[in-house]
């Protein structure tokens, strides 16, 4: 049975090779993952099946948009006021894909920026599979950039204002 938790200080390094095993060479730094859930622990989830670590969630909060990029230390642009919840990484071990822990993870930020009284929410997503699954919960395109010949980004918007 899935389990969602905030990941404890023990976790960290587990959510480094959850990442690494994942995203293989485009995975994040260690160093910025463990930054991002020192800086906002309670915007972080993990999930575990029994006590196996299958997947994850870090996200920060902003109170002005910023660069969307890899490996960008959450304690940079941090603002526990702000009012823009921005998903900083997502991801569930290939074993585990398909089976609803990604919803379930990202419902439980959508609560957390509801809660925050957020404005929106902002992530970025690389392949056309993982901008469908974030439009099915809501999330609209608003840019796309090619960073490189085989790297597309597509950044992705939730509002939570009126609704």
């Amino acid at each position: 049975m899935i389990q969602i938790k905030t990941p404890a200080k023990e976790d960290f390094r587990k959510i480094c090779i959850i990442d690494k095993e994942i995203f293989k060479k485009d995975h994040d730094k260690n160093s910025v993952i463990i930054d991002r859930l020192k800086t906002f622990p309670e915007g972080c989830f993990l999930a575990l099946d029994n006590d196996k670590e299958v997947g994850y969630l870090s996200s920060e909060i902003w109170s002005r948009e910023h660069t969307i990029a890899s490996n960008i230390k959450a304690s940079k642009n941090h603002d526990p006021k702000g009012r823009i919840l921005y998903i900083s990484g997502i991801g569930i071990l290939p074993n585990y894909q398909n089976k609803k822990i990604g919803s379930r993870l990202l419902k439980k930020a959508i609560t957390l920026a509801k809660k925050m009284m957020a404005k929106y929410i902002i992530l970025r997503t690389h392949t056309e599979r993982s901008k469908r699954f974030y439009e099915k919960h809501g999330f609209k395109q608003i840019s796309y950039k090619n960073l490189e010949p085989e790297d597309k980004c597509y950044i992705m918007k939730l509002n939570l204002e009126n609704g």
